[in-house]
């Protein structure tokens, strides 16, 4: 999943007309974005402006669930009822309506590949690809058996694996290979995907593999 956490969703996001975005809200106002003044003294308490998006200001809706940035500068925010492109200035959202790619809008994990490909996770609709402004989708006809994505990880070799809510699934020829339930591999629900300073992927969810 892309998070508030994941390093490289941050730099040069200025590019995008931000100072910097200080935190993804999944359960309020959509979007903060905020600057921190400078600071004289360590110990001088930092303070913050910021500004708040909304569907007031073009979002598709409230319920913002995953952010990512894209090497031409552009933030992407992963929304209940869509995806959105932001450039600093406005929105434009993509869904059902715009792309057959989209088979439910919501959209819940991103991943920006070392390409540069944009990878959108949903809830319930399979995994969508961006590149070269199309918007291919990956579903049950290319291997992938559940469409709730909710992680989207590339390994240092550049693998792409995809975390869903009933199973572990490697990207392949443009086709994803279940690893779970598999060679004595429980099955599981993967809520996250890391991999250790030996290249060993572990995934976490319903249980633990590695």
């Amino acid at each position: 999943m892309a998070s508030c956490t994941s390093p490289e969703l941050w730099p040069g996001f200025s590019r995008a007309a931000l100072a910097a975005l200080a935190c993804l809200l999944a359960s309020g106002p959509a979007l903060i974005a905020g600057s921190r003044s400078a600071q004289t003294n360590a110990e001088r308490p930092v303070s913050y402006s910021r500004h708040v998006w909304q569907s007031t200001d073009g979002l598709p809706e409230d319920l913002a669930q995953a952010l990512a940035e894209t090497p031409d500068g552009h933030l992407w925010i992963g929304t209940s009822g869509g995806l959105v492109r932001f450039d600093g200035f406005r929105f434009t959202v993509f869904d059902h309506r715009t792309s057959a790619a989209f088979h439910d809008d919501s959209i819940y994990s991103f991943r920006t590949a070392r390409d540069g490909t944009l990878w959108a996770g949903s809830e319930g609709g399979g995994l969508i690809r961006l590149a070269n402004g199309r918007f291919p989708n990956f579903g049950r006809v290319e291997g992938l058996s559940n469409g709730f994505v909710r992680v989207i990880f590339e390994d240092s070799s550049a693998r792409l694996w995809i975390g869903t809510d009933s199973g572990l699934f490697l990207m392949q020829n443009e086709s994803l290979l279940r690893i779970d339930g598999r060679s004595g591999r429980p099955q599981i629900a993967v809520h996250s995907i890391c991999e250790d300073q030996k290249g060993r992927i572990l995934v976490g969810g319903s249980g633990l593999l590695v």
